[in-house]
């Protein structure tokens, strides 16, 4: 093997390393698309966003009184703060809804296998579902505990979607288990497959050290 050759599947090797290694593509940065939603005020909010997955957020709110959401884009953050009065509990209907599409085409998760949520800070108690499309229906969806600040995996295999590959949107339900829950985001991102680059990788390291036939 040439020294060109082992140049080249050494640099291979690294992208893999770093593919392995959990590098991701943003899905949501909270840097466009600022708005502010409570209960007192309209309860969703459209948005056009900057993203290599998606250019659409659609976020709403529902259920007990005195929440409120918003994204920062000086700040690159999203809020969702619940507060009730007296310690009440929160209803099963108080939620937070993030959904993401693209006006052009369905989200191309190809090669890719969890998100993670960026928590930057979290109180109180709260989960979290990633489910294929709008719907509400949660039935086989697996949820997310929020344990404080820090990266919050949730595998594809959580959603039970049909299709997880290229969804024509995906949304994240948070949802409040206690009467002070709040929780801020810095970013979502979608994580590789492992298995996807290494076969990428084998496959261009099989051309690359192939032998040319010898002449007899």
């Amino acid at each position: 093997m040439n020294t060109k050759k082992s140049l080249l599947i050494y640099a291979l090797s690294l992208h893999l390393c770093d593919l392995c290694n959990g590098a991701s593509i943003v899905l949501d940065d909270y840097t466009s698309g600022a708005f502010s939603i409570s209960n007192a005020t309209p309860i969703s909010d459209n948005s056009t966003i900057v993203s290599p997955l998606s250019n659409n957020r659609w976020v709403r709110g529902a259920g007990s009184i005195n929440w409120s959401s918003s994204v920062d884009a000086a700040l690159g953050s999203l809020s969702y703060t619940l507060t009730l009065p007296r310690g009440d509990a929160p209803s099963p209907s108080t939620l937070l809804d993030i959904t993401y599409s693209s006006t052009s085409e369905n989200l191309n998760l190809f090669g890719y296998n969890a998100f993670v949520l960026n928590v930057s800070e979290v109180s109180g108690i709260g989960i979290v579902y990633a489910f294929e499309g709008v719907s509400s229906t949660l039935s086989g969806v697996v949820s997310v505990a929020f344990n404080g600040s820090g990266d919050l995996v949730i595998p594809f295999e959580n959603m039970n979607a049909v299709n997880t590959v290229n969804p024509s949107a995906v949304t994240f339900r948070i949802v409040p288990q206690s009467a002070d829950f709040s929780v801020t985001l810095s970013n979502i991102t979608v994580i590789p497959e492992p298995s996807v680059a290494l076969l990428a990788m084998l496959s261009a390291s099989s051309f690359l050290v192939r032998r040319r036939p010898r002449i007899t």
